[in-house]
């Protein structure tokens, strides 16, 4: 199936004036947190953002620049282990190596 492209019935200067009207938008605070930005047509789009997308992505960033690994975390063990008082299971190391090695063949 195909469609032919015809010209469009509107003029150049339309269209030019839909767009320089598209560019004027305000943005705008409800009481409920949620941003509202919209042009000063009424057939505008609109974005609404609410406080909990903010918050998520707050919360991502600074996921972005936390370590992964807690380095105080691991001297603390290594300490331990090196005095003696840190428990090692041999038994469970071993048969979680044995699980981990079934899972990957």
């Amino acid at each position: 199936m195909t469609n032919s492209i015809s010209g469009s019935s509107r003029n150049r200067g339309d269209i030019l004036s839909d767009q320089s009207s598209k560019t004027s938008k305000t943005e705008n605070t409800s009481a409920s947190g949620v941003k509202n930005i919209a042009s000063s047509k009424s057939n505008a789009d609109t974005v609404n953002i609410t406080s909990e997308a903010s918050k998520i992505r707050e919360l991502q960033s600074s996921l972005a620049n936390t370590p992964d690994i807690d380095l105080a975390k691991v001297e603390s063990i290594k300490n331990e282990i090196a005095n003696g008082n840190y428990p090692i299971d041999h038994e469970r190391i071993a048969s979680n190596l044995i699980d981990l090695e079934k899972a990957l063949s």
